[in-house]
């Protein structure tokens, strides 16, 4: 580079322009003219931001819009961003640090300068030659220079490159604030629990009164009933609802991969860590080790953990909720069950109601099931309907969603005729009490009579008189038939 960069009184002129100009996309186009009027080779700038990607805004004194953002680290500019330090290759097309970006061809040298101010990358300057002409630490001495005379602009500009990078941060943040609340109003508005039955309108009831109460939850009720989503439901109307919601299966064959799920071992976080200022719901808690119960009791007690493997004390803020298909008392009275954890659990319990004893919510729900999510609605006959209440729905409302969708996919046409079970719960079927089949004996009148007079005086306990009442007859007359059966000693005058 044979030209002399510096120049007092052209600096001067240029710097009274940057003084006056602080938008990037002016400010850079006219600093690459310069270096370009002054060094003369091809100029480009790319501007760099906070997390060290970068951008071309201007080549050659034009400014360049809408150019495509390069990662961090990527490509030369990325390279000097990343570094802080200058570097220039006189063989471009072989040289690693160019190979990730496409260039020109018929650029064989460049040179790239940060533009650092106090510390801070807000651009690299590019000079490149298609020509013999090389580069050498020398030409990157006469940019950095120039650059330290063109200090006053230069911070300026960095002063409002970072208020306008703070600016759209705090713009970003408040959106992402926006998004996540509507997104935990979405979800809670999703986590829908649909009936009417008054039973499980209570269970909500209770459920939305203790969202806010940072206190333990044990919801009870049979496979199916909606445990696990009441839980979920429970968490996106608490304080906790930012955090993390993690739900802990208990019902593991493995104790010891259990534990680390829950605890975290020395390679990685438990469900406990991962959910920190969130909830966590252990699912079937009465199923859970007496050893895992004993740790459980102490964090519950303590709030800190220690991982597998570990000895320091972790501190975990947590709400516990836990769920299980029969009573958990029952489990503490068959030995099953600390009763301590019991009383730590039990501070709120919930009770879902099965499905089959929710009444009118079985055709609320099945309508629904039937067509949630699905472009095309389909409906119920009366037929169809009516096979709804014969079934057990042992598994409750998720044998119920499955059922519909089945149902759905197999139907044809709008209305649905036939419940698609596919051998799953069976209709209940009411036994009519069964008839005693008479058999017909060959016996004389006087023998009938004789069975009905005995059943009868049996049925009144061998009082004569009530049974000859019974019978039509007076008290002689049943005695003297008695008599004649060899039943009585003597006649009654």
């Amino acid at each position: 580079m044979t030209k002399t960069i510096l120049n007092d009184s052209r600096n001067n002129a240029v710097e009274a322009l940057y003084l006056s100009q602080l938008q990037e996309d002016v400010f850079f186009p006219e600093l690459s003219r310069h270096i370009k009027d002054l060094a003369g080779s091809d100029v480009e700038i790319y501007l760099s931001y906070n997390d060290e990607s970068t951008r071309l805004i201007s080549k050659n004194g034009k400014a360049i819009k809408d150019s495509k953002l390069l990662e961090r680290g990527k490509g030369p500019s990325g390279y000097v961003a990343k570094t802080k330090r200058f570097y220039y290759s006189n063989n471009v097309s072989r040289d690693p640090v160019f190979a990730s970006v496409k260039r020109n061809k018929n650029i064989q040298s460049e040179l790239i300068v940060p533009v650092n101010v106090s510390g801070n990358v807000i651009a690299t300057i590019h000079l490149q030659s298609n020509e013999d002409k090389k580069f050498s630490e020398k030409d990157a001495l006469l940019i950095s220079e120039f650059l330290k005379e063109a200090h006053v602009p230069l911070s300026n500009m960095n002063l409002y490159l970072m208020a306008k990078y703070l600016n759209k941060e705090l713009l970003e943040k408040v959106k992402d604030q926006r998004d996540e609340d509507a997104g935990i109003k979405q979800e809670a508005q999703r986590v829908e629990m649909i009936g009417k039955d008054p039973a499980f309108l209570k269970s909500l009831s209770v459920a939305s009164r203790v969202a806010n109460q940072d206190i333990p939850v044990l919801i009870h009720g049979e496979v199916g009933v909606g445990k696990r989503l009441l839980g979920r439901k429970i968490h996106s109307l608490s304080e906790r609802k930012h955090s993390g919601y993690q739900i802990i299966e208990c019902a593991s064959l493995n104790d010891e991969s259990l534990e680390k799920d829950i605890f975290g071992c020395l390679e990685r976080k438990g469900y406990l860590e991962i959910a920190n200022n969130g909830t966590v719901l252990f699912n079937e808690i009465g199923l859970l080790s007496p050893k895992l119960q004993g740790k459980i009791f102490d964090f519950l007690t303590t709030g800190k953990i220690n991982r597998v493997g570990g000895s320091e004390k972790i501190n975990v803020n947590v709400r516990v909720l836990a769920t299980s298909r029969k009573p958990l008392i029952e489990y503490v009275n068959e030995g099953k069950l600390r009763e301590d954890l019991y009383y730590r659990l039990a501070t709120v319990q919930i009770d879902l109601p099965k499905l089959k004893d929710r009444g009118e919510d079985i055709k609320l729900l099945a309508n629904h099931f039937l067509n949630n999510n699905k472009s095309e609605k389909k409906f119920l006959t009366a037929q169809a309907t009516g096979q709804l209440g014969i079934f057990p729905w042992e598994a409750n409302v998720t044998e119920l969603r499955n059922a519909m969708e089945r149902t759905y996919a197999l139907s044809e046409g709008k209305f649905v005729e036939q419940i698609e079970m596919a051998g799953f719960s069976k209709p209940e079927i009411k036994e009519e009490p069964k008839t005693r089949e008479f058999v017909f004996e060959p016996i004389s009148l006087s023998e009938i009579e004789k069975r009905h007079i005995c059943k009868t005086l049996e049925f009144h306990n061998g009082n004569k008189t009530r049974a000859a009442k019974s019978l039509g007859v007076t008290v002689k007359t049943l005695y003297n038939k008695l008599h004649s059966y060899g039943l009585v000693t003597k006649n009654v005058q």
